[in-house]
């Protein structure tokens, strides 16, 4: 997740990172991602980059979290308008879903995601999972 000095940064670096970001992550899965080309896309040094964010990896779990936060900012609310038919609700959200995706600056990134990204980064997770056992 971004450190410190990123949540410094004013909202509007900030967009413009995430959107430089976004921009690399929907064009490349992770393992092709390279810094050099979201440092340029965002106008900052490689110096920069490392003191928002840990690694590539990190600034692609940011982007991540960003993305799915706001493409599901409404399922929680679909989902608990309906309590007793929440089957119903999540499948009705996720027809909703797919139709918005399509139009959606999203829809390259979360391809990607499915594609790709999704593998690399449950790796990653059990491989962090495995370190601490």
């Amino acid at each position: 997740m971004p450190k410190i000095t990123f949540k410094n940064l004013n909202s509007e670096k900030q967009d413009h990172i995430f959107n430089s970001l976004l921009k690399e992550f929907s064009k490349f899965p992770v393992s092709k991602a390279k810094v050099s080309r979201i440092i340029v896309s965002a106008n900052i040094a490689r110096g920069s980059f490392y003191k928002y964010f840990d690694n590539l990896e990190d600034s692609y779990r940011y982007t991540f979290d960003c993305v799915m936060q706001t493409v599901h900012a409404d399922l929680y609310q679909e989902i608990s308008s309906s309590p007793k038919d929440t089957l119903n609700s999540f499948y009705q959200y996720t027809k909703k879903f797919a139709k918005e995706l399509n139009h959606s600056k999203y829809k390259d990134f979360y391809k990607l995601y499915l594609k790709y990204n999704q593998y690399y980064l449950s790796g990653s997770i059990h491989k962090t999972k495995r370190m601490k056992n």
